[in-house]
């Protein structure tokens, strides 16, 4: 399938979960792209404290055939985690993780390739969804 034929986003919902600084907002963001949801993150992302912190965003993403994914985004602070700032990257390295082609967590090959045995129908629906859905 082209790039241009994969089916598209048609709204990002991020709900905040975590937060302490009076200026943080609570309150859900639905935006249509990826770019303008970055934005949002972006934004929230400035009263996360320090290097390792992280706050969680709920995220809901609806695609043009109804398909709905439901994550959680652990959002650093971006101006000290810069290599973090694009949700569509998270998103896709998560997809290929389960469809079996790129490690992202730092085990060795055969405990990798044990966590992708015991879970063929995850790897089977990543492998379909970085087929068919415009992830990126």
């Amino acid at each position: 399938m082209e790039p241009n034929d994969k089916i598209k986003v048609v709204s990002i919902t991020l709900m905040r979960a975590e937060g302490n600084h009076p200026d943080d907002d609570f309150e859900p963001m639905k935006v249509k792209t990826f770019c303008q949801a970055n934005a949002v993150l972006r934004r929230w992302s400035r009263s996360v404290p320090g290097d390792d912190a992280t706050h969680r965003v709920d995220v809901v993403i609806e695609y043009e055939d109804g398909f709905r994914h439901e994550g959680i985004y652990q959002m650093p602070n971006w101006t000290r985690c810069p290599e973090y700032q694009i949700l569509q990257e998270t998103l896709h390295d998560y997809y290929m993780f389960w469809a079996g082609r790129k490690n992202i967590i730092f085990a060795s090959q055969e405990q990798y390739q044990g966590i992708l045995d015991d879970n063929p129908m995850k790897q089977a629906h990543a492998i379909r969804l970085l087929e068919q859905y415009d992830l990126v």
